[in-house]
């Protein structure tokens, strides 16, 4: 029996279900419009922290039939294609590294011949590993631009709004080099509304954004002043130019592999065949970080009451979420609601091991100190302070957990009463050590319970907990 958490098991089954090679065998497998005709030359080109797992893939698939290939990725992978090349950049900050291979990428576009098959191959990243700013500004400049950009806490279409707006290469400039051949772009999304002209900054997605607002984005975000002399003068030339808008290919197909909606599901799949009634939340986070953080502990507060701080919410937290079941054609409320809970009817479901909630999409944080890690270290680190602080008074105030069962009675009670107050509060008589007096009002889950002067005696019936 393994020794690691559920949670860690999903994670890495998950990222097995879901695998890059496998999604794009059963793409090319389904879809014979992104086949290349017997007498096209194929070239393969891209960027990203996944762009040689990717190549990988179409070697495999295509084979001979490749002419020649090129990628930029983040790091060097231990196995690389055989017929294309793989250089490497620097993720999130550019490097000469990653500047000196967009100059060969580009080059490499101008000698592919016309008519030929292009397969183009975009991922997370591939706004720092694809890097050509505009004149007359620097590499230092770039990357002083970057570090402010993400450190400020603006998001990610703000980010790469004025990334494009620096950029020979971003938002759809690109395509001016492969005007000449059949584009197919295959993309692994990471932005949560999986916005294809955000992906990598979308440098072959045809689309329009304004330097003006680039400009806006830094002033409201507070970094207009921190910035090189040479990207405000960048930026201010464009904006008094207007609007950017790049025309698309003639043949040109996007595809989108994979997006943090693919993996949720994947993993909420997961969750489930292990035994856990699964919560999906409908849509991806995006926000600033203290939101996400309150989301979950809004979540945790209602199977831990007393949760310092939470006393006075007023929404519920579970609108956000979807049961598993519903998305996958089963009954999502049980008996008639969508609040958490076992069953439906006497018998009618099977037991569920615990409950997992699935959160998925992307934080903004606003960057302070130098320390090391990133938003999930940081939004764990968060959520573990809060639940450790809190640890001692939810114990010394002795009020039980709903899936905690106090046995403890006294001679005195041993005789319960019935109580199925839904929804709304009932009086919750702490295990000992505080006077009757002292009674505490707590929100009551959805089910019946047993109450003892003792504790509470979850009522083994299939009624629901929301």
């Amino acid at each position: 029996m393994s020794t690691k958490p559920d949670s860690h098991q999903i994670y890495l089954q998950t990222l097995d279900d879901i695998r890059l090679s496998e999604r794009i065998s059963s793409l090319f497998r389904d879809d014979p419009s992104i086949h290349p005709t017997s007498t096209q030359p194929i070239y393969i080109i891209g960027a990203g922290k996944a762009s040689t797992s990717m190549a990988l893939a179409l070697e495999s698939i295509l084979g001979d039939r490749i002419a020649a290939g090129l990628v930029i990725d983040s790091s060097s992978p231990p196995i690389k294609p055989k017929k294309i090349t793989v250089l490497q950049g620097m993720h999130p900050l550019p490097n000469q590294s990653g500047l000196d291979a967009t100059h060969v990428l580009l080059e490499f576009c101008a000698g592919i011949p016309v008519g030929a098959t292009v397969y183009f191959l975009a991922s997370g990243g591939m706004s720092a590993l694809l890097v050509q700013p505009l004149e007359p500004i620097s590499l230092p400049d770039l990357r002083t631009l970057f570090a402010l950009l993400i450190k400020c806490g603006a998001n990610i279409q703000e980010i790469n709004t004025v990334r494009k707006s620096v950029s020979a290469v971003k938002g759809g400039r690109l395509l001016a080099q492969l005007s000449h051949v059949r584009l197919v772009d295959l993309i692994v999304s990471d932005i949560p509304d999986n916005d294809l002209s955000m992906v990598g900054s979308g440098p072959t997605v045809a689309q329009t954004f304004s330097p003006a607002r680039a400009i806006e984005i830094c002033q409201r975000r507070e970094i207009w002043e921190q910035l090189p002399d040479r990207v405000k003068y960048v930026l201010l030339r464009e904006s008094k130019r207007g609007d950017v808008t790049s025309r698309d290919v003639p043949d040109h197909r996007m595809v989108q592999l994979l997006s943090a909606q693919v993996m949720a599901k994947a993993a909420a799949q997961r969750a489930r065949s292990m035994g856990y009634r699964v919560w999906l939340r409908r849509c991806p986070f995006s926000g600033p970080m203290e939101m996400l953080e309150r989301e979950i502990l809004e979540v945790l507060a209602w199977m831990m009451p007393g949760l310092a701080g939470l006393e006075n919410r007023t929404s519920d937290p579970f609108a956000q979420f979807e049961s598993f079941h519903g998305l996958m054609g089963e009954p999502a409320g049980l008996g008639g609601s969508s609040g958490l809970g076992g069953h439906s009817g006497r018998g009618s479901a099977p037991a569920h091991i615990g409950h997992a909630f699935l959160f998925y999409g992307e934080c903004t944080l606003t960057v302070t100190g130098d320390g090391i890690g990133g938003r999930n270290h940081e939004l764990a680190l968060r959520i573990g302070h809060r639940l450790f602080t809190n640890l001692q008074n939810i114990r010394s105030s002795r009020i039980p957990v709903y899936h905690r069962i106090y046995e403890r009675r006294h001679r005195w009670n041993r005789r319960p009463h019935r109580c199925s107050r839904r929804g709304g509060f009932a009086r919750a008589f702490p295990a000992r050590g505080i006077p009757w007096s002292r009674q505490q009002r707590v929100p009551v889950p959805q089910r019946q319970f047993w109450v003892f002067r003792s504790g509470w005696w979850p009522h083994q019936t299939g009624t629901q907990w929301k």
